[in-house]
């Protein structure tokens, strides 16, 4: 699996919006990555992003792939 990520909790912006989140590594086996694959797929066909989207969705990039969980505040 990949390296660990250095730095598991940071920000995302959102046009206006700034949001806290958790990242966590998914499992290469997880069953969501068929549905971001067809997804990268879908969306980038134009005939110079083609190379890089059936690079990007070969097995070795499971290893890479972040789902990011809001932080919640107490």
């Amino acid at each position: 699996m990949g390296e660990r990520l250095a730095a598991q909790e940071g920000q995302i912006k959102f046009g206006d919006l700034i949001l806290t989140c958790r990242a966590v590594l998914l499992s290469p086996t997880d069953a969501i990555h068929s549905a971001i694959d067809e997804a990268y797929l879908k969306k980038y066909t134009q005939q110079e992003n083609l190379l890089y989207a059936k690079g990007i969705v070969e097995e070795e990039y499971r290893n890479y792939t972040i789902e990011f969980f809001p932080v919640t505040e107490n």
